[in-house]
């Protein structure tokens, strides 16, 4: 008698439908992918407001009091976003989030006398450091895991702050130990100062000058470093005044671990905008899910200009693989209008944009700020038109009730999967929570700086202008979101954390593929499940583009048992499939014995 064996595809429906279960079992996430909360956790506001006032309750009101927001940080290496602010009498201070009692409860002075200050890893320990720029001196404070700082120098051949119109935080050699530009103000905004990291020595930085060829940045933009020719690793970018008239973007790309200042002539150059445009901010991101990361441009006219970035991308498992010609398109108004979608919005020429996917359809929205009034824009985009719709509904009024007087910015406060925002008010910092009944797919990728893996105080301190692309299906096809983390960081005008959240509600079933660049290399991995979070950990400086990943998900234990029950009634279904078969083949060989058995004629 032979046994069937069971056939190929009964295999590979088993494989599938445990693939399929577990990415529908998928929840939306409601606890902290780090770490465990305490029994406060977070607020139930029962309301249905889109945002609602959480300061008190997270303990801003006290901790967060007359200081506005610099940057949002990881400051005490626990995984966890804090605040960088300044107080009105120049005392610089950390502001740390506690998980456990879902509050910022402590806070630690990091400078006095302070005008701007920046956060990096500067002496790769795995732990944000800040420096302080002070009228006189700027000086490097090393941050530590118990949340404290200890000064470790300044910086030489520093001009007063007067002289700095801005700050950047790059990478020079690739090599993700943070180096510092600063656009020179005195001389007219047409050199920099630079300040270089001693890769052998993180935390020693040595004094030069660049002066880029035949660029003067104009008043109020500032330099940028993101990914502009498709390889997720980033490049310099220069907003300079155009020949004519408008504003040119030019660009300096990396190449390696070559010296990204080598040269004072870019690589490329684009003069997107008109002659006759005055720009007051540029923001930078992916803004119809292209996989490229485009430029949107407030102008003076109240108008957003918008330019395209029509790099392309790799293919499946290699979508940083993109070799062709970077081309960015002449800038086209990218309309705003009301809540019905008919009349034209105008903005102040004064607005300050920051990027928010509030509504998780992986479209960039914009909270704009003007005149301390806020204004929620939601991306609208489709059928190859961006554009954006100004949210006026009742939920929003108690948001736009708030006076914003400095930046703001949208973050995750206890990496939930949740996009909050921080404001700067007149009183002092708030946490307004994402209280949007929605359902909330997503993921968030972070690629830190260089520092040694270690397994018992892993790093924890963001890098910048480090690009991932997340690829997935909808229902329009395949989507690819494009994001540098913070390609503006050290901008008075930027105050957001280095990490790319990217929504996913658009998404059909699982992520295809998370694609990511930095310092000087790139990879892919593919078939990941949403609602998590991807920590990329470069080994070392010496070994920047290896790297360790981190997937944190949600543990789901409903999940597992019905992936369980499900996978235990398949097994039994093709037990009695088998059993059903062998006996109908029993039947058959009895069948074909008989056949074949001798006939004896017993006649005369």
């Amino acid at each position: 008698m032979t046994f069937p064996i069971p056939h190929p595809l009964w295999m590979r429906f088993l494989s599938s439908l445990l693939i399929l279960i577990a990415l529908f079992s998928v929840p939306s996430v409601d606890a902290s992918l780090f770490a465990a909360s305490g029994p406060r956790g977070a607020p139930d506001f029962g309301n249905t407001n889109a945002f609602t006032n959480a300061t008190d309750y997270v303990g801003l009101n006290v901790n967060g009091a007359g200081m506005r927001p610099l940057k949002l940080a990881d400051l005490n290496g626990d995984m966890f976003v804090d605040v960088l602010g300044l107080r009105a009498d120049g005392v610089l201070q950390a502001v740390f989030w506690n998980t456990l009692t879902y509050n910022f409860s402590l806070t630690a002075t990091v400078a006095t006398g302070v005008r701007h200050a920046v956060a990096a890893d500067f002496n790769a320990d795995g732990v944000t450091d800040v420096i302080a720029f002070a009228d006189s001196n700027a000086t490097l404070y090393l941050g530590s895991r118990e949340g404290s700082f200890s000064k470790q120098g300044t910086l030489p051949s520093y001009p007063r702050w007067s002289a700095v119109a801005s700050a950047l935080v790059f990478y020079r050699y690739g090599n993700l130990v943070p180096d510092l530009l600063l656009l020179n103000k005195a001389n007219g905004n047409r050199s920099f100062y630079v300040y270089t990291n001693n890769a052998d020595r993180p935390g020693t930085l040595t004094y030069s000058t660049w002066t880029p060829s035949s660029c003067t940045v104009p008043s109020g933009l500032s330099p940028a470093y993101f990914d502009v020719n498709g390889d997720c690793l980033p490049d310099l970018v220069l907003p300079c005044a155009g020949s004519s008239g408008g504003t040119d973007i030019r660009v300096w790309y990396r190449k390696g671990g070559d010296d990204l200042l080598a040269s004072t002539t870019p690589s490329a150059s684009w003069t997107p905008f008109s002659a006759s445009a005055t720009l007051r901010q540029l923001v930078f991101g992916d803004f119809v899910a292209q996989g490229t990361m485009s430029v949107l441009a407030v102008g003076s006219d109240g108008n957003l200009h918008y330019v395209a970035n029509a790099h392309g991308t790799g293919g499946y498992g290699d979508r940083c693989g993109f070799s062709g010609t970077p081309s960015l398109r002449d800038a086209v108004t990218a309309p705003i209008t009301d809540s019905s979608g008919q009349n034209a919005v105008r903005l102040n020429a004064s607005t300050q944009l920051h990027l928010i996917d509030y509504n998780f359809d992986g479209l960039p929205d914009l909270f704009a700020v003007s005149d301390g009034t806020a204004l929620m824009l939601k991306n609208t985009y489709s059928n190859n038109v961006l554009q954006f719709q100004a949210q006026r509904a009742p939920t929003f009024n108690t948001l736009y009730s708030v006076q914003v007087t400095s930046p703001a910015a949208a973050y995750d406060t206890d990496q939930t999967g949740r996009q909050d925002l921080v404001l700067g008010t007149a009183g002092g910092t708030q946490l307004w929570y994402n209280t949007i009944q929605q359902s909330n797919a997503f993921l968030t990728c972070m690629v830190l700086d260089a520092a040694p893996y270690q397994s018992q105080s892993r790093p924890s301190s963001e890098s910048a202008g480090s690009t991932s692309l997340v690829a997935y299906q909808s229902k329009q096809g395949l989507q690819k979101h494009a994001c540098s983390q913070c390609p503006q960081s050290g901008s008075a005008q930027s105050i957001a954390a280095c990490q790319c959240f990217d929504g996913l509600n658009a998404m059909l079933n699982y992520v295809e593929e998370l694609a990511v660049g930095a310092g000087h290399a790139h990879r892919s991995w593919t078939n990941l499940l949403p609602n998590s979070f991807a920590v990329v950990y470069p080994l070392s400086a010496d070994n920047a583009q290896q790297w360790k990943l981190q997937y944190y998900t949600k543990k789901n234990i409903g999940s597992i048992v019905g992936v369980i029950i499900v996978l235990a009634s398949s097994m039994a279904v093709l037990a009695v499939t088998i059993v059903v078969l062998m006996w109908r083949e029993s039947r058959e060989d009895k069948k074909a014995r008989l056949a074949r058995d001798p006939i004896y004629s017993f006649s005369s």
